[in-house]
Protein backbone atom coordinates (compact mmCIF):
# COMPACT_ATOMS: atom_id res chain seq x y z
CA UNK A 1 0.00 0.00 0.00
CA UNK A 2 1.36 3.41 -1.01
CA UNK A 3 1.42 6.24 1.56
CA UNK A 4 -0.99 8.08 -0.25
CA UNK A 5 -3.76 5.47 0.49
CA UNK A 6 -2.64 4.51 3.36
CA UNK A 7 -3.26 8.34 4.47
CA UNK A 8 -6.81 8.13 2.30
CA UNK A 9 -7.62 4.89 4.12
CA UNK A 10 -7.18 6.27 7.48
CA UNK A 11 -8.67 9.39 6.74
CA UNK A 12 -11.85 8.01 5.89
CA UNK A 13 -11.33 5.50 8.97
CA UNK A 14 -11.18 8.88 11.38
CA UNK A 15 -14.12 10.72 9.59
CA UNK A 16 -16.38 7.42 10.00
CA UNK A 17 -15.64 7.65 13.85
CA UNK A 18 -16.55 11.39 13.96
CA UNK A 19 -19.23 10.76 12.00
CA UNK A 20 -20.54 8.01 14.29
CA UNK A 21 -19.76 9.50 17.45
CA UNK A 22 -21.67 12.91 15.82
CA UNK A 23 -24.93 10.36 15.41
CA UNK A 24 -24.69 8.86 19.09
CA UNK A 25 -24.62 11.83 20.35
CA UNK A 26 -28.17 13.16 18.36
CA UNK A 27 -29.92 10.12 19.38
CA UNK A 28 -29.39 10.81 22.59
CA UNK A 29 -30.74 13.95 22.20
CA UNK A 30 -33.64 12.63 20.34
CA UNK A 31 -34.39 10.61 23.04
CA UNK A 32 -34.25 13.36 25.21
CA UNK A 33 -36.41 15.26 23.11
CA UNK A 34 -39.28 12.15 22.87
CA UNK A 35 -39.46 12.07 26.36
CA UNK A 36 -39.98 15.91 26.89
CA UNK A 37 -42.65 15.51 24.28
CA UNK A 38 -44.14 12.61 25.82
CA UNK A 39 -44.61 13.82 30.07
CA UNK A 40 -47.69 13.21 31.16
CA UNK A 41 -49.68 16.96 31.68
CA UNK A 42 -53.09 17.35 33.30
CA UNK A 43 -55.52 19.85 33.05
CA UNK A 44 -55.44 21.58 36.33
CA UNK A 45 -59.72 20.76 36.50
CA UNK A 46 -58.53 17.32 37.33
CA UNK A 47 -57.69 17.69 40.37
CA UNK A 48 -60.74 17.94 42.88
CA UNK A 49 -59.18 19.74 45.83
CA UNK A 50 -58.41 23.45 43.38
CA UNK A 51 -61.34 25.52 43.78
CA UNK A 52 -62.77 25.46 40.21
CA UNK A 53 -62.30 29.11 39.80
CA UNK A 54 -59.12 28.84 40.24
CA UNK A 55 -58.65 25.51 38.02
CA UNK A 56 -60.73 27.35 35.02
CA UNK A 57 -57.95 30.26 35.39
CA UNK A 58 -54.93 28.32 35.48
CA UNK A 59 -56.08 26.40 32.33
CA UNK A 60 -57.35 29.15 30.39
CA UNK A 61 -53.97 30.34 31.01
CA UNK A 62 -52.63 27.35 29.31
CA UNK A 63 -51.09 25.60 32.22
CA UNK A 64 -51.22 21.92 32.54
CA UNK A 65 -49.86 19.88 35.63
CA UNK A 66 -46.59 17.38 34.99
CA UNK A 67 -46.91 14.31 36.29
CA UNK A 68 -43.67 12.34 37.92
CA UNK A 69 -42.61 9.10 37.05
CA UNK A 70 -43.44 6.70 39.75
CA UNK A 71 -46.50 8.43 41.62
CA UNK A 72 -49.87 6.34 41.04
CA UNK A 73 -52.24 9.24 42.04
CA UNK A 74 -52.33 12.73 40.18
CA UNK A 75 -49.92 15.17 42.01
CA UNK A 76 -48.17 18.06 41.53
CA UNK A 77 -50.98 20.41 43.40
CA UNK A 78 -51.29 20.20 46.68
CA UNK A 79 -53.14 22.30 49.56
CA UNK A 80 -51.56 23.32 52.92
CA UNK A 81 -51.05 26.78 55.04
CA UNK A 82 -48.42 28.17 52.81
CA UNK A 83 -48.85 31.64 53.87
CA UNK A 84 -50.13 31.84 57.82
CA UNK A 85 -51.31 28.84 60.30
CA UNK A 86 -55.11 28.01 59.58
CA UNK A 87 -55.07 29.49 55.97
CA UNK A 88 -55.92 27.12 53.13
CA UNK A 89 -53.72 27.89 50.03
CA UNK A 90 -52.92 25.87 47.42
CA UNK A 91 -49.52 25.20 45.11
CA UNK A 92 -49.57 23.99 41.58
CA UNK A 93 -46.95 22.77 39.07
CA UNK A 94 -47.70 25.07 36.15
CA UNK A 95 -46.68 24.03 32.80
CA UNK A 96 -46.50 26.65 29.77
CA UNK A 97 -44.92 25.50 26.40
CA UNK A 98 -42.63 22.94 28.50
CA UNK A 99 -41.63 25.44 31.12
CA UNK A 100 -42.47 25.31 34.76
CA UNK A 101 -43.11 27.11 37.50
CA UNK A 102 -45.00 27.15 40.78
CA UNK A 103 -47.79 28.95 41.10
CA UNK A 104 -49.47 30.42 44.77
CA UNK A 105 -53.67 30.15 44.99
CA UNK A 106 -53.73 32.05 48.35
CA UNK A 107 -57.33 31.50 50.26
CA UNK A 108 -56.40 34.53 52.70
CA UNK A 109 -55.03 38.00 53.20
CA UNK A 110 -50.83 36.42 53.66
CA UNK A 111 -49.57 36.29 50.53
CA UNK A 112 -46.08 35.94 48.26
CA UNK A 113 -45.07 36.45 44.83
CA UNK A 114 -47.09 34.16 42.56
CA UNK A 115 -45.51 32.07 40.59
CA UNK A 116 -42.36 31.30 43.39
CA UNK A 117 -39.76 31.81 41.00
CA UNK A 118 -39.41 31.91 37.18
CA UNK A 119 -40.00 29.05 34.80
CA UNK A 120 -37.87 26.25 34.37
CA UNK A 121 -37.84 23.79 31.40
CA UNK A 122 -39.71 20.79 31.97
CA UNK A 123 -37.05 19.11 29.94
CA UNK A 124 -34.20 19.73 32.42
CA UNK A 125 -35.91 17.93 34.83
CA UNK A 126 -36.00 14.95 32.74
CA UNK A 127 -33.24 11.82 34.17
CA UNK A 128 -32.76 8.58 32.72
CA UNK A 129 -34.71 6.28 35.51
CA UNK A 130 -33.13 2.57 33.53
CA UNK A 131 -35.47 0.17 32.43
CA UNK A 132 -38.33 2.85 32.74
CA UNK A 133 -36.16 5.14 30.26
CA UNK A 134 -36.03 9.23 30.68
CA UNK A 135 -38.96 10.36 32.76
CA UNK A 136 -39.96 13.29 34.04
CA UNK A 137 -38.67 13.70 38.44
CA UNK A 138 -40.16 16.88 39.02
CA UNK A 139 -42.81 17.15 42.17
CA UNK A 140 -43.99 19.66 44.55
CA UNK A 141 -45.41 18.95 48.28
CA UNK A 142 -46.30 20.68 51.52
CA UNK A 143 -43.69 20.20 53.78
CA UNK A 144 -43.35 21.12 57.80
CA UNK A 145 -39.31 22.32 57.51
CA UNK A 146 -37.28 20.52 59.96
CA UNK A 147 -34.40 22.39 61.08
CA UNK A 148 -32.07 18.63 61.53
CA UNK A 149 -32.63 18.74 57.47
CA UNK A 150 -33.06 22.61 55.91
CA UNK A 151 -31.11 25.69 56.63
CA UNK A 152 -31.22 29.60 55.20
CA UNK A 153 -28.45 32.13 55.34
CA UNK A 154 -31.44 34.86 54.80
CA UNK A 155 -33.87 32.94 57.05
CA UNK A 156 -35.41 32.37 60.35
CA UNK A 157 -34.35 28.60 62.11
CA UNK A 158 -36.47 26.27 60.56
CA UNK A 159 -37.51 25.40 64.48
CA UNK A 160 -39.05 28.45 64.45
CA UNK A 161 -41.26 28.61 61.67
CA UNK A 162 -45.16 28.32 62.45
CA UNK A 163 -46.61 27.19 58.96
CA UNK A 164 -45.74 24.68 55.92
CA UNK A 165 -43.42 25.48 53.64
CA UNK A 166 -43.49 24.16 49.59
CA UNK A 167 -40.69 21.54 48.46
CA UNK A 168 -39.73 21.57 44.83
CA UNK A 169 -37.87 18.60 44.27
CA UNK A 170 -35.91 17.29 41.20
CA UNK A 171 -36.12 13.44 42.36
CA UNK A 172 -32.85 11.71 43.60
CA UNK A 173 -31.19 14.85 42.93
CA UNK A 174 -32.35 17.72 45.35
CA UNK A 175 -34.97 20.02 46.41
CA UNK A 176 -35.57 23.81 47.58
CA UNK A 177 -38.23 24.71 49.75
CA UNK A 178 -40.08 27.89 50.19
CA UNK A 179 -41.31 29.56 52.76
CA UNK A 180 -43.65 32.79 52.86
CA UNK A 181 -42.83 35.29 55.48
CA UNK A 182 -43.51 38.90 55.24
CA UNK A 183 -44.71 39.13 52.09
CA UNK A 184 -41.15 37.59 50.43
CA UNK A 185 -40.43 33.45 49.54
CA UNK A 186 -37.65 32.60 51.79
CA UNK A 187 -35.81 29.82 50.25
CA UNK A 188 -34.40 26.82 52.23
CA UNK A 189 -32.28 24.06 51.15
CA UNK A 190 -31.13 20.45 52.50
CA UNK A 191 -28.34 20.40 54.87
CA UNK A 192 -26.39 17.79 52.75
Amino acid sequence: MKASERVTVDGIVVATVVMLAFSMRAAAQTDFDIAAERITRLAPTAFGDLPRDAAAALEAGGCTVPQAWGENEPHNVVVGSFGAPGQTDWAVLCSREGNSSVVVIWGGPVTCPSPIASPLADRSFLQNTGLDGILFSRGISGIRLDPRYWSSPQGPSADSLNHAAISDAFYEKGATAYYCEGGIWIEYTTGD
